[in-house]
């Protein structure tokens, strides 16, 4: 049995390691605090202790039990927090990052839960991650500063996941709730969210696909200044690690229409979106390439980013095109295997939409930090 807990929490997890005790069980997370400095154009400047820079500090629970020779059933019970002030992430939810249960077998993985999709950077089953040198992480200097569903996760979800078999592998996943936290009696009053992908890892060289549909219940029909419409997203990327050596190279690119964002790092910004009765969002495009240079301990990290796109839904005179360009720089330093410090520093540049007054995602931003895993 695989334990790891401090005494304080001894008594409170005594119980549990004695229910499992047939099986294995585990305490994890991280703790990731550091300082971040941004510069608005046009705007204000502020320095302030932040939490999450690159990992979102977690705790979470991990178990196992063998069912019959080749299949266990499993789960993860994860939840977020704030390191800097030791506040839960959201209020209402004990395990907010993730709470599945799975079956593994010689047919592939069955599961049920609150998880985020393949391709995102959040939760277990992310196969999107590692395809970029910041692993999205740093707010805009990651993929999320041009592309979405990179940090959403959703309840109520089912997945499957096939077998390695040379390399191989692929998926699928239906939320019947979609960004709501639960179902109401009706299919047609929920959204959903449905997500599949394929991967292969090879030897130098991995390259994934993925395609996300989100649809929109009947009950968000009478939403005002939204758009209702079956939001699509198609994903490709890839790295590739010439001869195995230090470099890894990066290349990816995203497709969404219908949107109600620019993408997941520009809230600050979305909130001046305005749409009319057709039911039509934010069509864009995304690109990004990207490396990584390992030296010793330290890997040198580089992303240039670029998305062009329109609101097909703007009302009448209104500017409905828009550019963003990011570029992200930074260094991760490896204490150990489980203690990093990064340096981390991003540029981003809105033009149209994203250049508007008082818009506040035409910004620089550093980061400076220390990650560490339990």
């Amino acid at each position: 049995m695989k334990t790891f807990f401090s005494p304080f929490v001894f008594g409170t997890l005594s119980l549990l390691t004695t229910a499992v005790s047939a099986a294995t069980f585990s305490l994890y997370g991280a703790v990731d605090t550091g300082l971040s400095y941004m510069h608005v154009r046009n705007g204000d400047d502020s320095l302030q202790m932040s939490t999450g820079n690159y990992a979102g500090p977690r705790f979470g629970f991990k178990g196992s039990e063998e069912l019959t020779p080749g299949v266990t059933v499993n789960f993860i019970l994860e939840n977020g927090y704030n390191s800097d002030t030791g506040a839960l992430d959201a209020a209402g939810k004990m395990f907010n990052r993730e709470s599945i249960l799975y079956l593994k077998t010689p047919y592939g993985t069955f599961g049920v839960g609150r998880t985020g999709p393949f391709t995102s950077g959040t939760g277990s089953l992310s196969r999107y991650w590692d395809l970029e040198p910041f692993e999205t992480g740093y707010s805009d200097a990651g993929i999320q500063g041009t592309q979405v569903n990179v940090w959403s996760r959703h309840s109520n979800t089912l997945y499957y996941v096939s077998p390695k078999v040379a390399g191989w592998e692929a998926g699928i996943q239906y939320s019947l709730s979609g960004d709501q936290d639960a179902e109401t009696d009706g299919m047609a009053d929920d959204d959903h969210f449905a997500n599949a992908y394929v991967r292969w890892d090879g030897p130098t060289l991995i390259v994934a696909a993925g395609v996300e549909l989100y649809t929109v219940g009947q009950t968000r029909e009478a939403v005002s200044n939204q758009p209702n419409k079956d939001r699509w997203s198609v994903k490709l990327a890839g790295a590739w690690t010439p001869q195995a050596g230090a470099t890894t190279l990066f290349a990816g690119y995203n497709f969404f229409n219908n949107q109600n964002k620019f993408s997941d790092t520009t809230w600050l910004d979305d909130t001046n979106l305005t749409f009319d009765d057709s039911g039509k969002g934010i069509e864009a495009h995304a690109f990004y390439l990207g490396i990584r240079h390992k030296v010793g301990q330290v890997a040198w990290l580089g992303l240039l980013q670029f998305m062009t796109g329109e609101n097909k839904g703007a009302l009448a005179k209104d500017e409905d095109e828009f550019k963003r360009f990011v570029a992200g720089l930074g260094a991760h330093y490896y204490f150990s295997k489980r203690t990093m410090g990064y340096a981390v520093a991003s540029y981003a540049k809105g033009t149209g939409l994203l250049d508007q007054e008082g818009s506040l995602t035409n910004r620089y931003q550093a980061h400076l930090g220390v990650t560490h895993w339990f």
